[in-house]
């Protein structure tokens, strides 16, 4: 590790960090379940982290970046107490993200009963680190003892490079032809996780089924993730749920070669089949 490595880290394991989570040793011991988020930036990832956090067995952190913290050779305890530590904080801030508040009413966000589950949502991020350094995923493996379960949103592939480009291409300095090959690379490192992890591992969420759908898709989600999902939690988290998905693609100026190249790049990926320019 790097003097400035062990630096990040000295920081942010302060004595006051560690007599806080000397507090929740026990929590963990009941774990079953790592889960990590993985797919592209603007797709509906902080939503589902969120509705999965509110869960009475299941602590899903907002944005801590594991694999940021593999690089840095933090050990499986250190990983978990972050995790917590980021999932209560975020609670109390009422889970709000560009004026929209993810707060499920009545839940579990950022507390849990008995915590089966435990992960991060950084969809964008994990992929991001995996295309710079795809060795991270075995090193991951090494350092979590429980299994490793991967979510991965979808969105339109219009609506969500649509979304990128509104909001991060100045940022990121691309055009259009630069959000969609964004996009497109992650599509490819996806295909290379779910290689190595396995279908079984590998849970595909269609943001456009799960709000046409929202308590089979959570259902299902938690029965993944080897959890149920009671009446009541469903309820609450249907109800902070848009009733249909934004259809970004219209607030872009889309031509004709831009729409062709992403239809010819759908063709690729089994897990775009039926998307086009046309539907929702």
């Amino acid at each position: 590790m790097s003097i400035n490595s062990q630096n990040k880290k000295q920081n942010q394991l302060t004595p006051e960090y560690l007599a806080k989570k000397d507090g929740y040793e026990k929590a963990f011991q009941d774990l079953e379940k790592f889960c990590m988020f993985i797919g592209y930036p603007r797709s509906g990832h902080s939503l589902v982290g969120s509705l999965l956090d509110a869960h009475p067995n299941m602590i899903i952190a907002h944005e801590l970046n594991v694999l940021h913290y593999i690089k840095q050779e933090y050990k499986q305890a250190e990983i978990y107490h972050l995790l917590l530590n980021n999932s209560q904080n975020y609670a109390k801030e009422s889970r709000i993200q560009n004026d929209y508040t993810y707060d499920v009413p009545n839940q579990w966000q950022g507390k849990f009963e008995t915590l089966k589950v435990i992960g991060d949502k950084k969809g964008g991020g994990t992929s991001r680190e995996l295309m710079a350094n795809f060795s991270l995923l075995s090193t991951l493996q090494q350092t979590i003892s429980q299994p490793i379960y991967f979510i991965h949103v979808i969105r339109n592939p219009y609506d969500n490079i649509s979304t990128i480009f509104i909001r991060d291409s100045k940022r990121l300095s691309i055009d259009l032809d630069g959000c969609i090959e964004l996009y497109f690379a992650r599509c490819n490192t996806v295909n290379k996780v779910r290689e190595k992890i396995g279908d079984n591992k590998f849970f595909h969420l269609r943001h456009e089924w799960m709000l046409g759908n929202p308590e089979v898709a959570l259902r299902e989600l938690c029965n993944f993730l080897g959890q149920q999902a009671e009446p009541d939690y469903l309820k609450d988290c249907v109800s902070i749920l848009y009733k249909s998905p934004q259809g970004t693609r219209a607030k872009v100026q889309w031509n004709t070669k831009a729409i062709d190249l992403v239809k010819k790049e759908i063709e690729r990926f089994d897990f775009l089949k039926g998307y086009s320019y046309r539907n929702t």
